[in-house]
Order: structure tokens, then sequence, then C-alpha cells
């Protein structure tokens, strides 16, 4: 789980400009950088549908203590990953 708090914390931070920078220079993060990085980079890539999953499904009106990048990190890695 820390993964996508982690992620989404990130893109709730900046998009594609200082993303690399963003996720290799934080020293706060404990997860694998390269696990991170790729994560971000899938989520902010399918940012659109991902927010038209979130806002179809209405899950932010269910569950009060999301955030929309933390969603969309969870359904990016779950939803959009192929086996």
């Amino acid at each position: 789980m820390s993964l996508y708090l982690e992620s989404s914390r990130i893109i709730a931070r900046v998009n594609y400009g200082g993303l690399r920078a963003a996720v290799y220079s934080d020293r706060s993060i404990k997860s694998k950088p390269e696990q991170l990085y790729a994560l971000c980079i899938e989520t902010l890539k399918h940012q659109e549908i991902l927010n038209e999953v979130i806002e179809k499904s209405q899950i932010l009106k269910v569950e009060k203590k999301v955030n929309p990048p933390l969603e969309g990190a969870k359904f990016s890695s779950q939803v959009l990953t192929f086996p």
C-alpha cells in the first residue's frame, strides 16, 4: 500500500515535467524508485481514462478517505495491467 500512497503524493505534486527527479531525489520514499516511477508514468499516461472510471464508479462518494491520485494509481496497477 505504501507504493500507492507514495505514487499518489508524487502525482499530486508534479506532472511529467519533473517526475523522474521527484521520484529519485525524494529520500522519504520507502518503495523501490523504479517501481514507483513506472507506476507514476502509467497512471499519468492513462489519467483521462482513469478519471472517467473513477467518476463513473462514484467511488469518491462512497469512500470518503480516498483521493483521485490514490485511486488512479490503484486502478492503473490493477485494471490496466494485463497478465
